[in-house]
């Protein structure tokens, strides 16, 4: 219930930055994520303000086939 709980929180405060969106804004009922899915049209501006920031972020911009 608490990863719920922060991943919709989460959604809600990132939900108006231009230039990125929720993979999944809605989700499915027994659903418990992890870590939080952001897409980010240009993450390259942002990345390592946002890693210095403090936020545990990574990327995953590398298609692995």
């Amino acid at each position: 219930a608490l990863r719920r709980r922060n991943y919709h929180h989460l959604a809600a405060l990132v939900a108006d930055i231009p230039g990125s969106r929720v993979l999944w804004p809605t989700l499915p009922e027994f659903a418990a994520p992890y870590v939080f899915p952001l897409w980010v049209d240009a993450p390259a501006r942002s990345y390592q303000a946002v890693r210095r920031s403090g936020v545990p972020v990574f990327r995953w911009d590398d298609v692995w086939g």
